[in-house]
């Protein structure tokens, strides 16, 4: 049964970050780094749900597999909230732009990359 939703869960995944990959290509919007990370959690569910389809959980390995990706999925949904409410604020409160992620990793540690990218527009 899990591993039926779990491989459902996986193609809807890829789903959504072909759609985004189409957008970028496509049309050539280059997303900025808050979608990045997004695209990055859900990568991860992808392979959550790929490697539980995989394994076809019983028992507690059920739930672990639940947790991880809704661990996942609650980052993503504050990455999500981070961005919708940036695009909402006034024009004069927006913070100002960053540069793009991997200029901000070549530059930064690690964590203080993060840091710019949740205090910028992107």
């Amino acid at each position: 049964m899990f591993s039926k939703i779990f491989f459902i869960a996986t193609l809807a995944c890829f789903g959504l970050l072909g759609g985004g990959y189409f957008i970028e290509y496509v049309y050539h919007i280059e997303p900025c780094p808050l979608c990045i990370l997004q695209r990055l959690v859900f990568g991860i569910i992808a392979i959550l749900f790929l490697v539980g389809a995989l394994h076809n959980p019983k028992g507690i390995a059920t739930y672990i597999y639940s947790i991880l990706i809704m661990l996942m999925s609650i980052t993503g949904s504050l990455l999500a909230a981070r961005q919708i409410w940036l695009q909402h604020l006034p024009p004069d409160q927006v913070p100002s732009c960053t540069a793009g992620l991997n200029r901000l990793l070549e530059v930064y540690p690690v964590l203080e990359a993060l840091k710019l990218i949740f205090n910028s527009s992107g």
